[in-house]
């Protein structure tokens, strides 16, 4: 028999660890912060949020945007289209791709919600990563779908040579973002 009575829980009592405690208070607080964040979030943040999946998820995307015509072409309504499948909610640091890149920080804007959206002089952006080989961009002038080379020569001759990505990492504006 026993007499000790400095009693020790065993391993098989419910003793909390403290450790683990203190983890969990963490990110109790970490979700009211995040919670707070996301409630001061204008509408179609929220709405961007709600669509997403799962973190680090693949999902549909269309991306929408209205470039500014040249003079030449103004009057005409210019749109461009991509559609490709992407994944939101992974840090970019940690992707294959980029194994061997230094990613640092955002070069402009702040982390509003890691990693999913981003505040830059008062617009939202959406912090997408395009999965290689699904992108399609789709080009269209006063709603008539046209190549490539058409709907380049309504564009500033800036504007037509710039590039954007075929895949990897994008941040577009948040209303221009569908997710299916």
């Amino acid at each position: 028999m026993n007499n000790n009575t400095d009693e020790r829980p065993d391993s098989n009592d419910d003793a909390v660890d403290p450790i683990k405690e203190i983890f969990g208070i963490i990110d109790e607080i970490r979700a009211e912060a995040e919670a707070e964040r996301i409630s001061d979030l204008p509408q179609e943040a929220k709405d961007h949020l709600a669509k997403v999946k799962a973190k680090g998820a693949f999902q549909r995307a269309t991306i929408v945007s209205h470039p500014r015509p040249a003079a030449a072409s103004k009057g005409h309504e210019l749109t461009k289209q991509v559609e490709a499948v992407i994944r939101t909610g992974i840090d970019y640091a940690n992707l294959g791709i980029n194994a061997d890149t230094e990613t640092g920080g955002l070069p402009w804007g702040e982390w509003v919600v890691f990693p999913y959206i981003i505040r830059h002089k008062d617009k939202w952006y959406g912090r997408l990563h395009i999965k290689e080989g699904t992108m399609r961009v789709r080009y269209f002038v006063d709603g008539d779908e046209v190549g490539e080379d058409i709907f380049n020569s309504h564009l500033t001759p800036s504007a037509a040579k710039a590039k954007g990505p075929r895949g990897g990492t994008i941040t577009p504006l948040i209303g221009s973002i569908t997710l299916g």
